[in-house]
């Protein structure tokens, strides 16, 4: 940690050549200016795409930054979260900043818009008083009214034209207002009294301080006198004269007139393509604004992101340090475990070789006992003998089998030799007492055992049977021990197998340490049209990507495009030098033919035999005399005759057959008159009872259909066309791979 706190945080400049380094490398002093020129050729789209966001469009960032690369320890994530938060706090204000300077600008050009309002509805009235009715403007000029989401700040102001309700005066200040308005209304007749100003400017300018040539425009010239004291025919030279004038003053009245009206109208014009320019401005800049305000939204969230990531990544460096600590901290206790079930183990094979060595002990008590008993009875009879030994080896119908348990046994063996029934015995070990105490009574014996003798082998049987039971407890000793350290071999491979699970899993956490350390993920900023990789939301769609540098894959496709070129110049060569052998081919074939033609032709020759008759006609064509030379006149005569008798009648045949086709044509022509006559009648019916428009939209629909189905059909051509040029471009493909020389035989697939 300490290695990573004394790297310093990298300087972030805003400006588009200056350097900045993306990866932590020490650089030696050697390669120091070639690193710097590598760094000056780093452009605005690469600083943007590996500083994770574009906030430096913006604003101007803090220094200290550190990069992507850089960011290790705990200090340097929460440093680098306060720096994205001032970050994101300054794109606010400059968003607010932009935003008050377009209200600021909406509320100016709001104010001129009213103004300009006002001067458009003065102009409408002005050019509706001096038009006719027919020529009058009937436009209502609305202006652009203040929606209260645009003043957030009077949300919480209440106006008195909102209040429904006629708000509540106490009398005391109802007295106020009677005496407030009757101030004024005094104050009024006192200005009423002292008029002299407003008659005198009345009296002296028509009320006005600048007489206005609009105001001027407006007046009538007033008609003369005459006009409306006498009659026409008394007019006198000077009613004349004040006629013309009057005439010629109404005249210019109407020209200045007009020329206003035509001012007003270019005027409207004017202020009309200014309000709709000034509007169309202000739109853009919303528009501006909007796209602004996108941007800044975005850079925000890639700021968010950037700190929510490095959150993440504390998170889960700390979840695998806690991960590291849970394992430590279960090797450390089953090594412990181990450790103890070892000294178990070593302790329960001392206990148990003890339990070996006592069985054996008894083992040889028994036999002792055995002989003992023998020893006791040999003075007897044979037969008392023989019977002792099956009275001796005479045992309880009761099992013992039953009893499970070590002490319950040795207090069983107690009790049988010294017959004291001890607390810790159970029903079978009582039932089991009884039916001893049962068996050692003299009943039933035979009369060869006397009841001393019987009473020294009930003694030895009662000895025998305590040495089994005791024998059988410490066999069930030994039992029980070998059974419990054979479960604690099992338990002591169990925890050991699971000591090596728990160092595989503390090493696979350090390797992820070790790969969270090195394997950075970093935040790119990228155009959508440079991402190759289908998304569907989350961070894992990138998990095997690539990134590549744009200009790598400019110079590949580059040398793509060269390899096709090459290849297409190839696979053309290749056609051309294909074509070329099939007319080749095509040229042979042909002259093989040929020449069975000829040869043909010269067999036939051959064949013919050449008779008198023949050589006389051929000598005769050969010297230019005719090969009816041989005729008498009136042979020739008749030939002519006959010859131009059948021209003859082939004429009036053909003549004859031409008359028939004429009456067939007239009687066909008859016909279709009558059919046109009819056809007309049908037409103008038809005409009568048909839209136009419609058979002309319906003959639209049907052109738009061929031509559909004629660029359909050409497509479809076009298509095959295609297809059938990869398949020849596939062949042509197959022949290149194959290496081999082309034969004359081979034919291509169509």
């Amino acid at each position: 940690m300490k290695a990573f706190m004394d790297i310093k945080p990298s300087f972030v400049e805003v400006e588009k050549h200056k350097s900045i380094m993306y990866l932590d490398e020490d650089v030696s002093e050697d390669d120091s200016d070639l690193s710097k020129r590598q760094r000056e050729c780093i452009d605005e789209e690469t600083f943007t795409a590996f500083a994770g966001s574009i906030t430096h469009t913006f604003v101007e960032l803090n220094k200290g930054h550190y990069t992507q690369h850089q960011i290790q320890t705990f200090l340097q994530t929460e440093y680098q979260s306060i720096l994205s938060k001032l970050e994101n706090v300054k794109l606010r204000k400059y968003f607010n900043k932009e935003f008050e300077y377009l209200m600021s600008l909406k509320v100016r050009q709001i104010n001129e818009l009213v103004e300009k309002n006002n001067r458009l509805r003065r102009i409408i009235s002005e050019i509706n008083y001096f038009s006719e009715a027919k020529e009058r403007m009937d436009i209502v000029v609305s202006d652009p009214e203040w929606r209260q989401e645009e003043f957030p700040d009077q949300i919480l102001k209440v106006t008195d034209n909102e209040v429904t309700i006629t708000p509540y005066i106490s009398p005391s200040q109802q007295a106020m207002l009677d005496a407030e308005a009757a101030e004024r209304e005094r104050i009024r007749l006192l200005m009423l009294a002292d008029d002299f100003k407003e008659r005198a400017l009345i009296a002296m300018m028509n009320g006005v301080l600048e007489v206005r040539w609009e105001d001027e425009l407006r007046k009538d010239v007033p008609r003369p006198k005459c006009v409306a004291e006498k009659q026409p025919e008394d007019y006198n030279e000077e009613d004349l004269r004040a006629i013309r004038d009057y005439e010629v003053k109404v005249k210019f009245l109407e020209n200045e007139r007009l020329r206003y009206k035509r001012m007003l109208v270019a005027e409207y014009g004017n202020l009309g393509n200014t309000v709709r320019e000034n509007v169309k401005k202000f739109n853009s800049r919303i528009e501006d604004i909007l796209l602004s305000k996108i941007k800044v939204d975005s850079a925000i969230g890639q700021e968010n992101l950037k700190i929510n990531r490095l959150r993440l990544r504390n998170f889960r460096r700390i979840e695998m340090n806690k991960a590291e600590r849970n394992v430590l901290n279960d090797i450390s206790a089953n090594e412990k475990k181990i450790e103890r079930l070892t000294k178990l183990i070593t302790s329960l094979y001392d206990d148990s070789n003890e339990c070996r060595a006592f069985l054996e002990m008894l083992q040889s008590k028994e036999k002792i006992v055995e002989k003992t008993f023998r020893r006791d009875i040999q003075e007897a009879s044979p037969t008392a003998q023989e019977i002792g030994q099956r009275l001796y080896k005479r045992r309880p119908k009761t099992n013992v089998r039953n009893i499970t348990s070590v002490s319950v046994l040795i207090e069983l063996a107690k009790s049988v030799v010294t017959k004291e029934i001890s607390v810790i015995l159970n029903q079978d070990a009582l039932d089991f007492l009884k039916a001893m105490d049962h068996i050692d009574m003299y009943v039933g014996i035979p009369n060869a055992v006397d009841e001393h003798l019987y009473a020294t082998i009930c003694k030895h049987r009662r000895l025998k049977i305590e040495s089994e039971i005791k024998i059988k407890a410490a066999q069930m000793e030994v039992a029980e021990g070998d059974g419990t350290v054979a479960y604690l071999h099992k338990v002591l491979a169990y925890h050991k197998e699971h000591a090596h699970k728990l160092n595989a899993d503390l090493a696979q956490i350090r390797l992820d340490k070790i790969k969270e350390a090195q394997d950075i993920e970093l935040q790119l900023v990228m155009k959508q049209g440079f991402v190759e990789v289908p998304m569907s939301g989350e961070i894992a769609d990138f998990e095997n990507a690539v990134m590549l540098s744009r200009k790598d894959i400019e110079d590949i496709n580059q040398i793509i495009l060269a390899a096709g070129n090459t290849k297409l110049r190839a696979m053309r060569d290749t056609m051309n030098f294909r074509r070329g052998i099939l007319a080749m081919e095509w040229e042979h074939a042909k002259m093989k033919m040929q020449i069975a033609d000829l040869e043909d032709h010269l067999n036939d020759i051959r064949a013919i035999k050449v008779t008198k008759e023949i050589q006389t006609f051929m000598k005769s064509k050969a010297r230019g005399e005719s090969p009816d030379k041989g005729l008498t006149f009136e042979q020739e005569v008749d030939l002519v005759r006959l010859s131009y008798q059948r021209l003859i009648d082939t004429k009036k045949n053909d003549c004859a057959v031409l008359q028939v086709n004429i009456d067939s044509v007239r009687e066909g022509n008859d016909s279709l008159d009558k059919a046109i006559i009819n056809l007309n009648v049908d037409v103008c019916e038809y005409k009568l009872n048909v839209d136009e428009d419609i058979i002309k939209r319906e003959k639209e629909l049907i052109d738009v259909r061929m031509r559909t189905l004629l660029k359909r059909s050409r497509l479809v051509k076009q298509i095959q066309e295609n297809h059938n040029q990869i398949l020849m471009l596939q062949t042509e493909l197959e022949l290149l791979r194959l290496k081999t020389y082309p034969t004359l035989k081979y034919k291509i697939c169509e």
